[in-house]
């Protein structure tokens, strides 16, 4: 279809709605939005289809079902890693067992992390705040070292460029006691 979905039998496209055409052989009427912002309609089933969800972080409300965190206080690009590492967490049944820890990071929709402002201010709260490890973008690493460093600090400040970093560093962790 390659469309973005707006309704699907009159209703928003939640994540159970859509679960449920996927499941379902009978025909749905969907109303999509093309790329040039054109509005169609279609009747359909999408059995056995593959489809692609993307949300804007001020969309991410859609799943508060999954999500038991507040968005409130997030603001730009900055907060995409950190929220895409927790619904990633919720869809699989996993809670955080790590204590505290801080991850930064814009990312895209294929799970590249890139780059962001403000690394040395986040780098100086996170170390204000004793928080141990600190994730940040690869190209962020040496601001927020530098940071470190000018600080004094025992940080563990790792560089990441997908969601599966963070989740490789916990495994070494683990591997290390």
């Amino acid at each position: 279809m390659d469309k973005t979905i707006v309704t699907i039998d009159g209703h928003p496209p939640t994540l159970e709605k859509v679960n449920e055409i996927l499941a379902s052989k009978d025909l749905h009427h969907i109303k999509a939005r093309s790329n040039d912002g054109k509005i169609v309609s279609v009747k359909t089933s999408f059995y056995g289809a593959y489809v692609n969800a993307h949300y804007t972080i001020n969309e991410l409300w859609k799943f508060s079902r999954l999500m038991r965190f507040d968005l409130a206080d997030i603001n730009g690009n900055s907060g995409g890693a950190a929220t895409a590492y927790e619904v990633m967490l919720r869809q699989k049944g996993r809670i955080n067992k790590h204590g505290k820890f801080v991850i930064t990071g814009a990312i895209d929709v294929e799970g590249n992390i890139s780059g962001v402002g403000g690394v040395k201010a986040k780098t100086y709260l996170t170390i204000k705040n004793s928080v141990p490890v600190m994730f940040v973008p690869q190209i962020n690493y040496a601001e927020a070292t530098e940071m470190k460093s000018l600080m004094k600090s025992n940080i563990d400040i790792v560089p990441i460029q997908k969601l599966g970093d963070i989740e490789a560093y916990w495994s070494k962790e683990a591997l290390s006691i």
